[in-house]
């Protein structure tokens, strides 16, 4: 899902920027040929949009842009929404996502406590983050007190479609309990409670 927009609307960016591939592209100035206009813009688009798809088609990097965007704390998190959001707009977008990809891939360990050797995601928070295989849950998806926007998070990350049956599995090393509180999909802090792991969704229902 790719959307264009010609500055009228600058919010859109950053309001959908997670969910769609906003792009925003100058209006025509009075006599300008829009047609020319629209068929520059959208090879452009295309084009880094075309990139984007072939790394997200890549398992390996995947799980990396399907990441729960609000509970993730990490700088890289704003990196890839600046590389992702006006992905058209980007100075050199491959190169700029793939080292942002990069820096994300260098957060990858098993845990220490583990005989296992799983490789995890860890964000600064010393939180553990794996994408499950198991589809043993579902994201609520009421309204309310869920919105349209949470439904789209599950189901759309920067344009690209995914499986929105599967979550992450969030945890902690040593199996320290998941207490405090997390931002679910529409920013209401929740308490992990006691559990030792949570089913996280991509749009950070959990």
């Amino acid at each position: 899902m790719i959307l264009l927009t010609d500055g009228r609307l600058p919010a859109l960016v950053q309001s959908l920027g997670d969910i769609f591939s906003v792009n925003s592209f100058a209006a025509p100035a009075f006599g300008h040929n829009v047609a020319n206009l629209l068929t520059t813009t959208l090879a452009k688009v295309l084009r880094t949009y075309r990139y984007f798809s072939t790394r997200f088609d890549d398992l390996k990097y995947q799980q990396i842009l399907r990441l729960p965007l609000r509970n993730f704390d990490a700088l890289e998190v704003n990196d890839i929404r600046t590389a992702c959001r006006d992905m058209m707009n980007r100075g050199n977008f491959g190169r700029e996502l793939d080292q942002v990809l990069a820096r994300f891939r260098k957060r990858q360990c098993p845990k220490k406590a583990s005989t296992y050797r799983t490789v995890y995601f860890v964000d600064d928070d010393k939180k553990h983050f794996i994408l499950g295989r198991e589809t043993h849950a579902r994201a609520d998806t009421g309204k309310p007190p869920h919105t349209d926007f949470c439904i789209l998070g599950n189901t759309f990350r920067f344009g690209r479609r995914f499986d929105g049956t599967k979550h992450f599995n969030v945890s902690r090393d040593r199996d320290l309990l998941m207490t405090g509180d997390y931002p679910d999909c529409h920013d209401v802090e929740r308490s992990g409670r006691d559990a030792q792991h949570l089913n996280m969704f991509s749009n950070d229902f959990f």
